[in-house]
C-alpha cells in the first residue's frame, strides 16, 4: 500500500480544481492507496473530505510575499508531518501547494 499526501492551497472548495480533488479522493483504489489530505484550514472541502473517511491534516500555508518567516516556518512542519506519516509520494493540487510541497518534499542541498 502506498500512503499519498495530498496538499491543498484551500479549505474549501472554490473551483474545478477542488472539485476534481474530490472526484480522485472518491475514485482511487484505497485498497493500494491510503490518502491524506493537507489543507491550510478547515472548510466545505475538509468536510467533505473528513465523511470520506480520508484523514485532513489542518497547516498554514502563508504566501512567501505575505510573511516569509511564516512560509518557511510552514515548509518545515510540512516536511516533519510527511516524516511522521511516512509518504510515499506526494501529490500537490495547486500552483502554491507545489511550491510547498516541492520545497517539504526534498531538502535544499547547499552548494559545497
Amino acid at each position: 500500500m502506498y500512503r499519498v499526501l495530498y496538499i491543498e492551497s484551500s479549505g474549501d472548495i472554490a473551483g474545478g480544481g477542488q472539485i476534481s480533488l474530490i472526484k480522485l479522493l472518491e475514485n482511487i483504489d484505497r485498497t493500494l492507496i491510503e490518502p491524506v489530505l493537507v489543507c491550510p484550514f478547515r472548510g466545505n472541502l475538509v468536510s467533505h473530505v473528513e465523511e470520506m473517511g480520508i484523514p485532513v491534516k489542518i497547516l498554514n500555508m502563508d504566501t512567501p510575499k505575505k510573511n516569509p518567516v511564516n512560509f518557511f516556518g510552514s515548509v518545515h512542519k510540512l516536511r516533519q508531518l510527511m516524516r511522521s506519516v511516512k509518504v510515499d509520494l506526494v501529490h500537490a493540487n495547486t500552483s502554491r501547494s507545489t511550491l510547498y510541497g516541492g520545497l517539504a518534499a526534498k531538502p535544499l542541498e547547499l552548494c559545497q
